[in-house]
């Protein structure tokens, strides 16, 4: 059974030898990641200047630099995690892609359940 995401649903990627290749599954390793990575348009936070052949030439979701803010709705137990345990990687996120991060921790949610919202610099939902 393959591994998903919990955040965003995509299948994680554990193949030996294929990690940072310039291919879908090289680039899609279970690393953290946004929803689009930097990566799949050949960019990288961590060798800045460096360009490398893309994946996609333009967001197949049309999204790239629409989102301005991301809401995450979770459970007490994955908030507390986010908000503790994980906040100074989305501050670094949050820095290097000029996108705003809230986590929402809601008793009503409970284990893996989540809902992620993302809207445009004017307040309106962008549906992925």
């Amino acid at each position: 059974m393959p591994e998903i995401c919990v955040i965003c649903g995509c299948k994680l990627n554990r193949v030996k030898g294929v990690y940072a290749t310039s291919t879908i599954e090289g680039r899609s390793h279970a690393t953290q990641h946004h929803y689009v990575a930097e990566r799949f348009f050949g960019r990288s936070a961590t060798r800045r200047g460096e360009q490398r052949e893309p994946i996609f030439k333009k967001c197949p979701w049309g999204v790239e630099g629409q989102i301005k803010r991301i809401e995450l709705f979770v459970s007490l137990e994955v908030g507390d995690y986010l908000q503790n345990e994980k906040r100074a990687a989305i501050a670094n996120i949050e820095q290097l892609s000029d996108k705003r991060v809230i986590i929402h921790s809601a008793p009503d949610y409970v284990g893996e359940k989540h809902n992620l919202l993302c809207y445009n610099e004017r307040g309106s939902v962008v549906k992925l």
